[in-house]
């Protein structure tokens, strides 16, 4: 499955081999991605880039800012942007924190991440007007 507009994503992970999976996965999909080795470096890009990404994509279990903790303070700014959480954490209870967010469990497929983008935009242009959700990509039985 494929996104059906290629957008662009800001991919942030602490782990330079993590970004690069990802970002060969979203090139391969068609969809440009910009990398953030942590929050900081994410939040200084947002700000001197509006409007540049159209989806961000952040690993949650990051030193100094995890990605929840990133997700709101970039919605403090762009509260429309679509966003989504990766994860290699099986307990995902405690996620359900920062508002909208769309949850991609590792390790994931290249139609998985496409299948999780498309859900990510579609819900980014309800949020604010939804209740905070956890979307996760699986179910706990697989067949």
């Amino acid at each position: 499955m494929e996104p059906k507009k290629k957008k662009r994503i800001l991919v942030v992970d602490d782990h330079e081999e993590v970004r690069e999976v990802i970002v060969a996965y979203l090139d391969a999909l068609g969809c440009p991605a910009m990398q953030a080795a942590n929050g900081r470096i994410a939040l200084e890009f947002l700000a001197d880039n509006p409007g540049a990404v159209d989806l961000l994509m952040a690993d949650y279990a990051m030193p100094e800012m995890s990605g929840i903790e990133l997700l709101r303070a970039v919605r403090a700014k762009c509260p429309a942007l679509p966003a989504i959480i990766v994860t290699g954490y099986a307990d995902t209870t405690g996620f359900d924190g920062a508002a909208d967010m769309v949850l991609l469990k590792k390790p994931f497929r290249m139609n998985e991440l496409a299948a999780t983008m498309e859900l990510a935009l579609s819900r980014g242009s309800s949020i604010g007007t939804t209740a905070s959700t956890v979307i996760p990509l699986r179910s706990a039985k697989r067949r």
